[in-house]
């Protein structure tokens, strides 16, 4: 399969994050560092900012059909790195709950009005969250592959062209990513998520780093 290089739709080309704006959160008292699993208080209508770390975004749905499975009430819909906005949107139908993915995670937020004071920051969160808006489209295009393990092997060649991190073998995503994580994003079950590992692991199509990191293989790309 073949789809748009994520670096080419990254929003942080320019860092949206200047010293400035930093200073400025961290002297109106509106940054807070946090650690892994940790939840983020978020509500509607506050621009989040990524300092440091990375931040796994949640779904949750307010009415859940009867018999549904937890996979589908609650679900992985995005992971945000360092140097990126997160806007907080309110649904009849949905919930949104941010977690910390690591330790001495630092989130930063400001009022939209406050942008007012950085117009050039402005417009460029503006092209930031269209670019979200890309890659969200380019994970429905991932998680509509068949097979599942095929989902599996580009989600993670996906997460390696955001934010992999060079290795001798390969791109290491540099976050840890538990099989509750995995099964959320594609929507099975622990046990298959195990299963396909062993499998990709086996074809040589995913690399394991200090038995918590993932990773991608130079050739794959």
């Amino acid at each position: 399969m073949t789809y748009p290089s994520a670096a080419n739709s990254s929003p942080d080309e320019q860092p949206l994050i200047t010293e400035e704006l930093r200073t400025w959160a961290t002297e109106h008292y509106r940054a807070r560092t946090f650690f892994r699993e940790e939840t983020i208080p978020t509500r509607p209508g506050l621009l989040y900012f990524v300092s440091e770390g990375y931040v796994r975004l949640e779904s949750t749905l307010k009415q859940a059909p009867a018999g549904a499975t937890i996979e589908l009430v609650n679900t992985v819909i995005d992971f945000v790195g360092a140097n990126q906005a997160i806007d907080v949107f309110d649904s009849d139908h949905l919930s949104f709950e941010a977690i910390a993915q690591t330790d001495r995670t630092t989130i930063f937020w400001v009022y939209w009005a406050d942008l007012e004071r950085w117009q050039d920051l402005k417009s460029q969160v503006l092209e930031h969250l269209q670019a979200q808006s890309h890659k969200q489209i380019m994970l429905r295009t991932i998680l509509g592959q068949k097979r599942t393990v095929d989902q599996l092997r580009l989600y993670f060649e996906f997460l390696a062209l955001l934010y992999g991190e060079p290795k001798e073998t390969g791109l290491k995503i540099p976050f840890g990513l538990t099989h509750d994580n995995l099964a959320s994003v594609l929507g099975t079950t622990r046990v298959t998520i195990s299963r396909l590992l062993n499998q990709l692991k086996e074809e040589g199509q995913v690399l394991f780093f200090d038995d918590q990191y993932f990773g991608v293989p130079k050739n794959q790309v």
